[in-house]
C-alpha cells in the first residue's frame, strides 16, 4: 500500500524571546516615538516610520540604551541556535527606528536584505493591533504562479489553516517581545484592529569578521575599511 510522508526542509530559523524592560523604559520609548512622529507627521496610510523620516539612529540615544545593552546576547544566542558562530564577528547596528501603527495602518511586504540580522522590539502592543508575517514573499508550496491569493482561500483551492499553503508565518507578539531574523527575510505586519497605536523598534545589524586570516567571504573588520 503507498504511502505518503511530509516533512520540511530548510526552515527558517525565528528566535524570540522578551527582554525584561520595565513599563515605565518602555513607555519612554513610545513617548519619543510619540514625539519624533509629531516632529515630522506625514499624511501616510502606512504606519508612521522613523527610518523615512530622518530618525534612524535610536542606538545613538542614551536614552534607548537599556534596549541595546540587552540585546547583545540575544543576537549571538540565535545565531548558535542556527549553527552561527557568533565568536568570528562583531555585531554592527547600522541602523534603528521607531515605528507607530494607528487604526488599520500595516507595514507592506518588504527586506533589509542589506543587512545581515533583522530584529524587531516591541514597546507596545495592544490586544490585537496586529502581528508581523515573514517569508510573505517566499511561497516554497506554491505549486503554480500566483496560486496563492486572496481569491483561492476564499474559494478553499487553498487550505488557510495548513502552515504549509500559508502565505508566511504570523507571529503575535507582546509586550517587551523581541524577534530575530535574517534580514533577506520578507515580512510585513497585518493591520491594527484596535483604536490604540502599536509600537515596535526596528533594528538592522551588519555582521563583520573579527579578523580575515582564512576566510575569503564574509565582510572584513572595519578597522580595515577606508573611504575613497
Amino acid at each position: 500500500m503507498p504511502t505518503t510522508n511530509i516533512d520540511k526542509i530548510l526552515g527558517l530559523g525565528v528566535g524570540y524571546g522578551e527582554l525584561g524592560l520595565s513599563k515605565e523604559t518602555r513607555h519612554l520609548f513610545t513617548k519619543e516615538i510619540d514625539r519624533q512622529q509629531k516632529t515630522i507627521n506625514t499624511e501616510r496610510r502606512d504606519v508612521w516610520t522613523g527610518d523615512l523620516n530622518h530618525f534612524s539612529t535610536l542606538h545613538k540615544t542614551d536614552l534607548f540604551k537599556p534596549l541595546f545593552n540587552n540585546l547583545g546576547q540575544c543576537v549571538k544566542e540565535y545565531c548558535k541556535n542556527i549553527g552561527t558562530n557568533p565568536s568570528f564577528f562583531d555585531f554592527n547596528v547600522v541602523r534603528s527606528w521607531g515605528t507607530k501603527a494607528l487604526t488599520e495602518q500595516n507595514i507592506p511586504i518588504h527586506t533589509h536584505s542589506y543587512a545581515s540580522i533583522a530584529v524587531v522590539y516591541y514597546p507596545k502592543v495592544p490586544q490585537n493591533s496586529g502581528g508581523i508575517i515573514l517569508g510573505a514573499e517566499t511561497d516554497h508550496n506554491e505549486l503554480i504562479p500566483d496560486l496563492m491569493s486572496s481569491e483561492s482561500y476564499e474559494q478553499n483551492i487553498l487550505s488557510s489553516t495548513n502552515e504549509f499553503s500559508a502565505r508566511g508565518i504570523k507571529m503575535d507578539p507582546l509586550d517587551d517581545y523581541y524577534i530575530i531574523f535574517p534580514a533577506k527575510t520578507s515580512h510585513c505586519t497585518t493591520p491594527n484592529l484596535t483604536e490604540e497605536p502599536r509600537y515596535s523598534i526596528a533594528i538592522d545589524i551588519v555582521m563583520t569578521l573579527k579578523q580575515t586570516s582564512n576566510i575569503e567571504y564574509c565582510l572584513p573588520p572595519l578597522k580595515d575599511w577606508s573611504i575613497i
